[in-house]
């Protein structure tokens, strides 16, 4: 079954990466979140994509140069300020618990550093989400590898685009280093048909972002992928299946 995960929660509606924008993705039953981690100077996991607090709060707080209270001070309702007036970046603590059962989280580590990773594990090893409900992802190959390394439990997928100029060295690439698989740009090369099922045989699962066109998104679909990440994934999912 093909997956629909809602983009830094449903942030075409709400606020990206914040509690209500989670808790908007379970009451539409998207089938998971994706969020991005970092870690403030203090040593707090929280939920933002931004290094800096400028583009959605309006202050320019750097997040891993600050404590958790200052950053927790800006208001980041961003251009969704008027139905949602007054919305904090979240403890990456918090937003696991608006995941709700059975829905998957695509977590991707921001700073490439084992720390993150390590606190990360630290955090996923209080058990609020089950091992199958945890997807970690990473632009850095680097964080991938130490990820899988001392988290074997969980899915672990590449976020790539077309840095690789073939699918056979993309799949030798990632199997060489025990990821489970990609979550590839939606427009990378990678995408076709031929390649998706390249992948498949190999044993990797292949995950696609950020679609938020409907076309798009049917293409993907008869190309086989295994999971669409979209800003408006129910939007998306409810035009494709009626």
């Amino acid at each position: 079954m093909m997956l629909w995960i809602s983009h830094r929660g449903e942030s075409a509606d709400a606020p990206e990466n914040t509690l209500e924008a989670f808790a908007l993705g379970r009451k539409r039953n998207t089938d998971g979140c994706e969020c991005d981690v970092h870690m403030t100077h203090d040593g707090q996991l929280v939920v933002c994509h931004d290094n800096t607090t400028e583009r959605m709060g309006g202050r320019i707080l750097n997040v891993e140069l600050e404590n958790l209270a200052d950053v927790q001070s800006v208001n980041v309702s961003g251009k969704h300020k008027a139905t949602y007036p007054d919305t904090r970046i979240p403890l990456f603590a918090d937003s696991l618990k608006e995941i709700g059962p059975g829905r998957k989280f695509y977590i991707e580590l921001k700073n490439g550093t084992p720390a993150l990773a390590d606190a990360v594990k630290a955090e996923l090893d209080k058990g609020v989400l089950a091992p199958d409900q945890v997807v970690l992802i990473s632009f850095s190959f680097g964080t991938c590898e130490y990820a899988k390394k001392i988290m074997p439990q969980y899915q672990n997928l590449w976020l790539t685009g077309s840095e690789i100029p073939t699918t056979e060295e993309l799949i030798a690439k990632v199997k060489a280093a025990g990821i489970d698989g990609v979550d590839l740009h939606f427009k990378a090369q990678h995408t076709t048909r031929e390649a998706v099922k390249k992948m498949h045989d190999a044993g990797l699962y292949v995950a696609v972002w950020t679609v938020d066109g409907v076309e798009d998104a049917r293409e993907m679909i008869a190309n086989g992928v295994d999971a669409i990440t979209s800003n408006c994934a129910a939007k998306v999912r409810d035009a494709i299946q009626g």
